[in-house]
């Protein structure tokens, strides 16, 4: 059963990143938001001019009707379109805290991997859809996050500390920020906890 809550972090360190923004969630939906009524608008206006302007006996009354219908099947698809990526965005999270990561998706319950279970973070191609930032943990399992997706060139740079910018224009944020994190809790910069479990 899917949540339609917003993702949080599992665990109660200091969040460190978060992705996506929750500045970028907000103008995606305010985006759809404003498109979808444009749209409305703009089909409605259209169909008061033509109805004002034609009579429902001659034949240009059909094929305006045959438009409107394709019209309507159009925005009615763009609509849905838009409400499931910005559904989506609001519903996946990777956030990097003191204490490890968290990956949330809706298709997939949110996890919480400790640092002390994280061997090694990397950055794979995923051919179309760009990069993604793939956890490899302590027993060889490797776990990736569509949060995560980018291409490179920073996208997403403006919520990093500025030493950890140039790292991210040469990879991605969300592994920049997931790595320095790991980097300082191996230097004990954290407590280290036992926070073995998954």
């Amino acid at each position: 059963m899917i949540s339609w809550r917003r993702p949080r972090p599992l665990d109660g360190g200091q969040v460190l990143y978060e992705t996506p923004p929750a500045l970028q969630i907000r103008t995606l939906m305010v985006i759809a938001g404003i498109l979808t009524v444009m749209a409305v608008g703009f089909f409605l206006a259209v169909v008061a001019f033509w109805a004002w302007i034609t009579r429902p006996g001659d034949g240009s009354w059909d094929l305006f009707t045959a438009l409107q219908l394709v019209a309507a099947l159009l925005f009615l698809t763009n609509a849905g379109i838009q409400i499931a990526i910005a559904l989506r965005t609001f519903l996946t999270l990777f956030a990097v805290t003191t204490r490890g990561l968290t990956l949330a998706h809706p298709k997939h319950p949110t996890r919480h991997l400790p640092w002390g279970r994280v061997a090694e973070l990397r950055v794979v191609d995923k051919g179309f859809w760009g990069t993604e930032v793939e956890v490899i943990t302590v027993n060889g399992e490797r776990v990736t996050s569509p949060a995560t997706r980018a291409g490179k060139g920073g996208r997403g740079t403006a919520a990093l500390p500025i030493q950890l910018r140039r790292v991210a224009k040469e990879t991605s944020a969300p592994y920049a920020a997931a790595n320095d994190a790991l980097q300082r809790y191996r230097r004990g910069e954290w407590a280290q906890r036992r926070d073995s479990r998954v």
